[in-house]
């Protein structure tokens, strides 16, 4: 059965266990509203006021708990909200594409974040040293376990005029 949970169009939307309940919380930007939250299937949050052009989610902070989530605010660049609660800058520019993966097998996700052109794609492992992981900006971006080896690979579309799809497996 469809239901109509909100009458305005996001303009992105993701899902996301912020809270730690026994299901996602659908996460969105409405434009000109901000970021909200539907949580636990019921109530709207509004967790920033201002818009975003990038969100992705993904317990980053920990190897368990409640999913954090990564945004980007135009202009502004990259803001961790981790635990439900607390607002860091995880970078100064703006990204265009975004991913979490557990790149090192530690049991973390980490970052994966394509800043664009003259930039590139970045990764942060463990929440502690940005590292350059491609040096031209994608098209498209996805992290799995590709390999089977317990540790997730990028996939980097880099478009038909910079050279096809990339896999970095380690």
């Amino acid at each position: 059965t469809w239901s109509l949970i909100h009458p305005t169009a996001p303009s992105l939307l993701t899902t996301a266990n912020i809270d730690g309940s026994a299901g996602d919380d659908l996460i969105v930007n409405f434009p000109g509203q901000g970021v909200w939250a539907f949580k636990n299937n019921s109530i709207w949050a509004l967790l920033h006021g201002f818009n975003a052009d990038l969100i992705v989610a993904g317990d980053i902070d920990a190897p368990t708990g409640p999913d954090d989530l990564v945004i980007g605010f135009p202009g502004l660049g990259m803001y961790q909200y981790a635990n439900s609660s607390t607002w860091t800058q995880v970078h100064t520019f703006n990204a265009t594409r975004g991913a979490v993966g557990d790149l090192d097998g530690g049991g973390r996700e980490d970052l994966i974040l394509d800043f664009g052109t003259g930039i590139g794609v970045f990764s942060l492992v463990n929440g502690i040293t940005w590292s350059q992981i491609h040096g031209l900006p994608s098209e498209g971006l996805a992290v799995g376990d590709f390999n089977g080896n317990g540790r997730d690979d990028v996939a980097i579309d880099l478009g038909s005029a910079a050279g096809g799809l990339w896999m970095r497996s380690d």
